[in-house]
């Protein structure tokens, strides 16, 4: 039997589509700890190999308002992970200082904040990691994700946020005195980027929300431009903008030490 041209690429585009389909519900789901993997390879949030501009506006319970501005670059080392630094350019009275972040496997990552009217960096310990970043919703811990890099993640399963099919993940705080007991965040399924994580406190009660505003896709990649974090206990909110994002460039190993963090800008 002959089928007619018009109706034979019908009958193949629909069989090349039941391929496809098959495939895919045939593929095996990840697991928790791959889909949070991906999460942290991808670093959508900024800090993960790239440049970027960034602002950020505080609001305390009062409704008064603060500004932030800074930029950042990052650099993936040789055992994926990744260091980064940070300058700020306001208020007046943080224009200048800057933040060093070096990412380790199986230790303690280092941190060194340098403010210019000491005129060197000083070394942010472990037991500093839950202390607020420059004055933000985020703490050092948040912006080093070594709780997440080290937690126990489980799948419980899909849900719709914002339209979006993700997947819900309860993960569990990591061994090395972790900021929070456990935190559940909601990801997308076709970018793996967190559209929203819910962050409990030693205690079991809830500590902050965050809220994922507005994606881009910069050369491939996901970035999150635009987010919100609330410290639900103080009534405080910081909310994050990437004004600017480049992948291009190498940046130098040097440039991520002590010495180039307290070099004058």
């Amino acid at each position: 039997m002959t089928f007619p041209m018009k109706t034979y690429s019908l009958v193949v585009a629909l069989a090349a589509f039941l391929i496809v389909a098959a495939a895919r519900a045939d593929a095996p789901s990840p697991t928790a700890r791959e889909i949070l993997d991906r999460v942290l390879d991808s670093n959508p949030w900024g800090l993960g190999v790239a440049s970027v501009d960034a602002e950020a506006v505080l609001t305390d319970k009062s409704g008064a308002t603060s500004r932030l501005a800074f930029t950042s670059k990052s650099k993936r080392m040789p055992s994926g992970l990744t260091e980064s630094i940070v300058r700020f350019s306001a208020p007046a009275d943080l224009a200048g200082a800057g933040f060093l972040q070096v990412q380790k496997k199986d230790e303690d990552d280092d941190r060194f904040v340098y403010l210019p009217d000491l005129k060197r960096a000083r070394r942010i310990s472990g037991a500093l990691r839950a202390s607020a970043f420059m004055g933000t919703d985020l703490s050092f811990a948040d912006i080093d994700h070594r709780d997440l890099r080290a937690a126990v993640p489980r799948l419980i399963g899909s849900e719709t946020l914002a339209n979006h099919d993700c997947w819900r993940l309860d993960v569990a705080g990591g061994p090395d005195d972790p900021q929070y007991s456990r935190s559940d965040m909601w990801i997308r399924k076709d970018n793996y980027v967190p559209l929203q994580m819910k962050l409990y406190d030693r205690a079991g009660g809830l500590l902050k929300s965050f809220t994922a505003l507005e994606l881009k896709r910069v050369s491939g990649r996901w970035f999150i431009t635009k987010s919100r974090i609330v410290n639900e206990q103080l009534h405080h909110t910081t909310e994050f903008a990437l004004t600017r994002i480049s992948l291009e460039g190498q940046f130098a190993d040097d440039e991520f030490t002590v010495r180039a963090l307290e070099r004058a800008q």
